[in-house]
């Protein structure tokens, strides 16, 4: 059936992908009191990584709610390319549908159900915004802060990794896909973020770090990561909250990453334009009325 909005389903994933808003072992916790930190050096030795593939695991408890929504998937990333695709099975209320997304550069991508169509999309099966200009809706200069930091993909949430402070524990040890690995426990200072990052990025970062606390009422962010033998991110898993002013309540994310197949990736082909469906006016429009955090 036609509308003349976009589906709920669509505006909620665009909101999660604006906001970014980028497990367990064996043996006794200790202290990691080594000169470097092994999970921020495992975040930077990740990030040099010319692409890499990941597993994704979501779940989401609704404000005021005891209904879980979860989504799992996979995805490709082309680090050096600024490229990436992902693949969602979504499970909703006893009901299930996929959701793809690819995104380049500033640019994010989303197929819409078969059934989602609406006097915005003009029928066409995919649809398309600029983070650049929503993020300025919301008071973001994505455009200025540069990848990482201006998509949804997992690289954002390695990229995070690099503010760990206080005290690493070192839980235990994991085999996982078959690569033996060593998990650890740490907190990542939001407030540090801006400063692990390249001078010209820092303005920039810290008004997404702003919003992002904003969005999650939270400074510090406790995560749990898995390095393989390579210094590399294999697994990353936390937990968090989020609010929007003018809906009560808070939303509850645990979130799972696994990284592998780490180098060179082909992304597939971006959809044909003919096929897409320009959606950023609406999106900012909608945005400039949603203020981040908890009133």
């Amino acid at each position: 059936m036609r509308g003349r909005r976009l589906p709920a389903s669509a505006i909620l994933a665009f909101t999660v992908a604006v906001t970014g808003l980028a497990l367990s072992g064996c043996g006794g916790s200790s202290a990691v009191s080594s000169a470097v930190d092994p999970v921020a050096q495992a975040a930077q030795v990740s990030e040099l990584a010319p692409g890499f593939k990941a597993s994704v695991s979501e779940e989401i408890t609704p404000p005021r709610s005891s209904e879980v929504v979860t989504a799992s998937g996979t995805g490709i990333f082309d680090q050096r390319g600024h490229r990436g695709a992902l693949s969602l099975q979504v499970h909703v209320k006893g009901h299930s549908y996929t959701e793809e997304a690819q995104d380049s550069a500033l640019a994010v991508y989303m197929r819409m159900p078969s059934s989602s169509t609406s006097s915005i999309t003009h029928g066409k099966p995919w649809i398309k915004f600029n983070f650049g200009r929503v993020g300025a809706a919301l008071g973001i200069n994505f455009s200025a802060l540069g990848s990482p930091g201006a998509s949804s993909d997992p690289s954002q949430f390695l990229s995070y990794l690099k503010a760990v402070s206080g005290g690493v524990t070192r839980v235990g040890g994991e085999e996982l896909q078959g690569v033996p690995t060593t998990h650890y426990r740490a907190t990542i200072d939001y407030d540090q973020y801006a400063s692990r990052l390249p001078p010209a990025q820092r303005a920039a970062a810290s008004q997404g770090i702003a919003a992002l606390e904003r969005l999650t009422g939270a400074h510090s962010q406790l995560v749990d990561v898995w390095v393989d033998g390579q210094h590399r991110v294999r697994r990353e898993e936390l937990t968090y909250h989020k609010c929007v002013s003018g809906v009560p309540g808070t939303s509850q994310i645990h979130l799972k990453l696994e990284f592998f197949d780490f180098g060179v990736q082909a992304v597939p082909a971006l959809p044909l334009s003919s096929e897409v469906a320009d959606v950023t006016g609406y999106f900012a429009e909608k945005l400039k009325h949603v203020k981040l955090g908890c009133q």
